[in-house]
Parts: structure tokens; sequence; C-alpha cells
């Protein structure tokens, strides 16, 4: 798309979802302190929940999937079985697009609460947005600007939420969603047991390569060390 070329931007209903996420996240450094927020809505467009944090280091990836983690979870808390997360981080829609947890083995622990909390839902679909499409989740990332709590969920609205969300209905009218998505219909079989085994193995096995590298290389220092004795 050229520069001279606009783009008609509108926000489309989900459909079957009774709760619509938006998730987004900021950062000062990769990796660096970071802050995070979420924001909530039915297919009215009337707010459910949001939340805000601050997480002191972590990496732009790490706390994209922090915030789905947060998101589902205040919808979880809310009676919300059919979800759809919105995010505009292609990596971290990726991530979970590509399901390939074994390359991803210092994000296991959180994609594995991921995929336990979308298990307890009746149905969850993540799509990429685009940035227009976060100013309301992102008016509540700044708030780590403001102090450093670890997990704030509001209940109530605050003014700045509310702002942005007549802001995104009269100025933008609606924003899409990108082309790709991820939907998730939770299902019961031994797949998911075995995968997250081989994930667990596999972890162990890397821990366990990093001791032996680690009491190897001890080894051959004291080795040094006595043959200069010597």
């Amino acid at each position: 798309m050229s520069l001279n070329e606009r783009r008609l931007m509108f926000w489309a209903h989900a459909n079957n979802a009774d709760l619509i996420l938006n998730v987004d996240r900021s950062s000062i450094g990769n990796p660096g302190p970071m802050g995070f927020g979420g924001v909530s809505r039915n297919e009215d467009e009337n707010w459910i929940v949001s939340c805000y944090g601050h997480i002191d280091v972590a990496t732009n990836m790490q706390v994209e999937l922090v915030v789905v983690l947060q998101g589902l979870h205040m919808a979880q808390n809310h009676g919300a079985v059919n979800v759809e997360a919105r995010s505009d981080s292609n990596g971290v829609v990726d991530l979970l697009l590509q399901n390939q947890v074994e390359l991803y083995l210092k994000y296991a622990f959180l994609i594995k609460n991921i995929s336990e909390v979308v298990g307890q839902l009746r149905r969850v679909k993540l799509v990429h947005t685009f940035r227009e499409g976060n100013i309301c989740a992102n008016t509540l990332v700044t708030k780590r600007d403001e102090n450093h709590d670890r997990l704030v969920v509001l209940n109530n609205p605050s003014l700045e939420v509310l702002d942005a969300l007549r802001w995104r209905s009269t100025i933008i009218s609606h924003v899409p969603v990108g082309n790709r998505s991820l939907e998730v219909i939770p299902r019961t079989n031994s797949t998911s047991f075995l995968r997250w085994g081989l994930v667990f193995v596999l972890c162990l096995l890397h821990h366990t390569h990093f001791l032996f590298s680690l009491l190897f290389h001890t080894a051959l220092s004291l080795s040094s060390l006595f043959s200069c004795m010597y």
C-alpha cells in the first residue's frame, strides 16, 4: 500500500462470541520493563471488564502471551464461554497458530496455561487485528507509567477507556480484524497429554544438558588448576 493510499477500517462483529477481547502491550527495551492491558466487550460494543498490569523485566513475546492468558482468565471469570481475542502482535498470533511449542521452550509454561484455560471454554478464536483496533487496550497499557501494579482488574470503566471506546465508534467507526485467525474448539483426547509430555521431556533434557555442560567445564577448570599447582 502506497503512502497516498488510505484504508477504510471498520470494527467487525464476532460471530457466536459472547465476549470480544482486545489485548495490547508496551515495552522499554526487549527484554525490559513491560506494561499490558486488555479490554473486553460484547457484540453491541458495551464494555464488560478490563485489566492492566506491569512486569519488571520480560520479552515482547512473553508479555504478549501473559496478556492473552490474563484476558482469557478475565473472560472466564465473567462467565464467557465463546471468546474472540484480538491482538495486533503478529508474533503471538503466529506462535499460537503454528502451535509449535517445541520450538519455543522458554514460553512453554505460558502456552500450556493458555491451552488449559482454552480447554475450559466452549470456543476460543484468536485473530490478528490492526494496531488502530487496539486503541482502547493501549489506553490501559499507558497506566504502567502511573504505577507498577502487577495486575489490576477494573470492574468499572475508567474515563480514558470510555473516551477510547467512543472514539472507536465515532471516528474510525469500526476496525476489521486481520486475515489470519486461530479457532480452537476444545476437545479432550490423549494427544494433548502426549504433546505436553513431550514438551516436559524436552525441557528436562534442555536443562539436563545445561547442567552436564556446567559440570564438564567446572571439571576442566579444576583440572587445569591442579595441573598448574603440580
